[in-house]
């Protein structure tokens, strides 16, 4: 059994539902250790075999205790996946749609075994009968999960498809507007229902000098408001960049080269449906990794 070429998937299974690359290399790694001294020659389909034990890994480690109390409290995001991240993650154009901010965000309103149902048969292609057997449900009951999720997920992860060129338009207009003060031309980019989530991690969610946004923020008129307000009280010394994060264009914010915040974006019918800023120092360091290690190559 070749454990590392289906590494990938694993991983890609497991940071789609914890949304974390720490507790995904832990999953992962589990199941290495669950598996390494198993005779290969008694496992019939390596996949399915290696896909069960992830998944169930990560079911236990939703169901726990102390995730739960960290997931009933603020606004919890994703951590991100750059661009030299995206292949553990995204090893085709499919798997890539569903790596954005706005899909894993999603998934968090599924419970840990509606959640594996629909990852597994949206997302990865497994069909009913390996479903029932990884999930411990019968057939007709995984399609009712998988059912009952694309309802909540209103249709599926087909909402997340809008054309990387048509996002990235969006984003260029954003950063335009927002940084030159045009309120109509942010409200004209906003959908009428947009909703603003922050996640800053164990501070209270921070952009610009704002440090109060505790729950998520609905309507055009006040997203457009609070997001002119925090940049014009961003600092003067603010940089801004548009780069791939999690597949998708997205804004990075730094001061003297350090990443302060990053906004990404959910695209759909032409209008931003949702805005996700993080300011979470921990989510926040795969970038400054990174920047660091370009600037380490740069001067080597």
């Amino acid at each position: 059994m070749d454990f590392a070429a289906l590494r990938p998937l694993l991983f890609s299974i497991a940071y789609r539902m914890l949304g974390s690359t720490a507790d995904a290399e832990d999953m992962v790694q589990e199941t290495y250790l669950r598996v390494r001294d198993t005779a290969p020659e008694s496992i019939k389909n390596p996949r399915a075999y290696l896909s069960t034990i992830v998944t169930r890994l990560c079911i236990d480690h939703l169901r726990s205790a102390q995730v739960r109390n960290e997931l009933s409290g603020r606004v919890r995001l994703p951590e991100l996946v750059t661009e030299s991240s995206h292949d553990e993650c995204s090893a085709t154009a499919e798997l890539a749609e569903s790596l954005s901010i706005a899909f894993v965000a999603l998934l968090q309103r599924l419970s840990p075994i509606e959640r594996a149902a629909f990852l597994l048969h949206e997302v990865f292609d497994f069909d009913y009968v390996d479903i029932a057997r990884i999930i411990g449900k019968s057939g007709t009951n995984s399609r009712q999960i998988v059912s009952r999720a694309r309802r909540t997920l209103g249709g599926g992860k087909s909402r997340f498809q809008a054309p990387a060129s048509e996002v990235r338009a969006i984003v260029e207009r954003f950063m335009e507007t927002a940084r030159g003060g045009d309120f109509q031309g942010l409200f004209e980019l906003l959908a009428p229902e947009v909703v603003l989530y922050a996640d800053g991690g164990g501070q209270r969610p921070r952009y610009g000098k704002i440090r109060a946004l505790l729950k998520p923020l609905r309507g055009r008129d006040h997203v457009a408001k609070l997001l002119m307000m925090a940049q014009s009280q961003a600092a003067n010394d603010t940089k801004y960049m548009i780069s791939v994060i999690n597949s998708a264009p997205a804004i990075i914010s730094s001061i003297n080269g350090k990443p302060i915040g990053v906004v990404n974006f959910d695209v759909y019918d032409g209008k931003i449906q949702n805005l996700f800023i993080i300011a979470d120092p921990e989510k926040l360091r795969a970038l400054s990794d990174r920047q660091a290690s370009r600037r380490s190559v740069q001067t080597s």
